[in-house]
């Protein structure tokens, strides 16, 4: 396994152990079987798969659970890539807050991925200014460069709108 691989699979590992946080699926998947008469009409089993697929589960697990709560000797497939993915309809919200499950678009395993990357970007950047602020002069010619650079193009674009005027 080479390095890129094994930080992959750690960052794999800390997002599952994130997202398990959030979502208590002990206490969760048991409330989805209120929903079984709900999901025998087959437009609202595609709503309650396009409902649960990117803003709880991946597209095959939503796929996999509305088959199941059906019971008609269906697949994940059966529902698989059938549109609209993370649309929550009024109607199948209705039906997720009787049984008490709140919905929250867009709050997906690739959001907390993306708060997980946030998050380290932040914590590398912090050491960067705690270096400079720790080394203040070996850092202050190569930011007062820079400061200058951006100083000379903001006195010609003044410039530029005065001749403008």
């Amino acid at each position: 396994m080479d390095k890129k691989e094994e930080i992959n699979l750690k960052l794999y590992e800390h997002i599952k152990s994130e997202y398990h946080k959030f979502f208590k699926f002990d206490e969760f998947l048991p409330k989805l079987e209120g929903l079984k008469d709900f999901v025998q009409d087959d437009n609202n089993a595609i709503q309650l798969y396009q409902a649960l697929a990117e803003n709880l589960f991946t597209w095959r697990a939503s796929g996999g659970i509305v088959a199941n709560l059906r019971g008609k000797g269906e697949d994940y497939i059966d529902y698989y890539c059938s549109g609209h993915e993370g649309n929550i309809t009024r109607k199948t919200n209705r039906a997720l807050k009787k049984v008490g499950i709140v919905l929250v678009k867009n709050y997906t395993w690739f959001h907390l991925k993306h708060i997980f990357i946030w998050r380290r970007w932040i914590k590398k950047n912090l050491k960067q200014a705690k270096r400079f602020f720790d080394n203040p002069e070996k850092y202050k010619k190569k930011y007062q460069k820079y400061i200058n650079k951006q100083e000379k193009k903001l006195n010609k674009n003044k410039k530029k709108k005065r001749k403008q005027k």
